[in-house]
């Protein structure tokens, strides 16, 4: 995501809730749904799952979005125990979104002002987008005073700390990385950086050292061409992350 996914795209911006004329409600009551004819059936729009309820205050979508939605998140929670602990985790802290979308901009993002969580178009309303947007919604509850407070100075702390999260969660033999990615970065950095996370993996607790976080969030932020920024002495480790990891059960 790029730094509009952090804070939001501007601060006036507004959700296209696709014309199904819901108002952000997530009762169902989606007023014309499969419309047309005087007096035909109106098939019930799709149902809100419970654990979809659970961390939603409204949605902005149209019934199919709602849908592709519901299977997002059921698909990041059953993908793995820290997925499930990072869900969790939100509903513990009692974290309510207000999801729908905004075109024109990255894959997804999250206003942590307005508890906005938006998606570009259909095509990303994935668990994979779903699942960077929903940490830094975790970051924005975890870290006192939220993370808005991070757009100019400490907006690559945030960011990295994302990233390190879905990269060392995935499994043994899942794809690397989302960090460091790009042609733009020497290989060899690359490279390395693959076998930190691969060490990482393979420990039973996913423990690493505050050095060696330092160091890769320093290069991070020097290769980086969207989120290098002035890094934040508050956030000098991924607390929010080992928060996670470890009150989670999983290791």
């Amino acid at each position: 995501m790029i730094i509009e996914e952090l804070i939001g795209t501007g601060l006036g911006c507004s959700f296209s809730g696709g014309g199904d004329g819901e108002n952000g409600d997530i009762d169902g009551e989606d007023g014309g749904y499969g419309g047309g004819g005087g007096g035909g059936y109106n098939p019930p729009p799709p149902s809100i799952p419970s654990t979809l309820q659970q961390i939603t205050n409204t949605i902005s979508m149209t019934p199919s979005q709602k849908a592709l939605l519901s299977q997002a998140l059921s698909g990041l929670i059953n993908e793995g125990c820290m997925q499930e602990a990072l869900y969790e985790g939100l509903v513990n802290r009692n974290v309510r979104l207000n999801f729908g979308m905004m075109t024109n901009t990255a894959p997804g993002g999250h206003n942590p002002r307005t508890n906005e969580l938006f998606f570009n178009d259909d095509t990303n309303i994935t668990r994979g987008v779903l699942k960077e947007e929903l940490f830094h919604a975790w970051q924005n509850v975890f870290y006192p005073g939220g993370t808005a407070q991070y757009l100019n100075e400490g907006k690559v702390n945030i960011e990295f700390e994302a990233k390190l999260y879905q990269d060392i969660i995935e499994g043994e033999d899942a794809l690397c990385c989302m960090a460091f990615r790009g042609d733009h970065i020497p290989a060899e950095i690359r490279n390395s950086y693959y076998d930190w996370i691969e060490s990482i993996r393979f420990k039973p607790d996913r423990s690493f050292s505050d050095s060696d976080y330092t160091y890769w969030l320093n290069l991070f932020n020097q290769y980086d061409l969207e989120y290098g920024s002035t890094m934040s002495d508050s956030l000098p480790l991924p607390l929010a992350l080992r928060e996670l990891v470890e009150n989670s059960n999983c290791y």
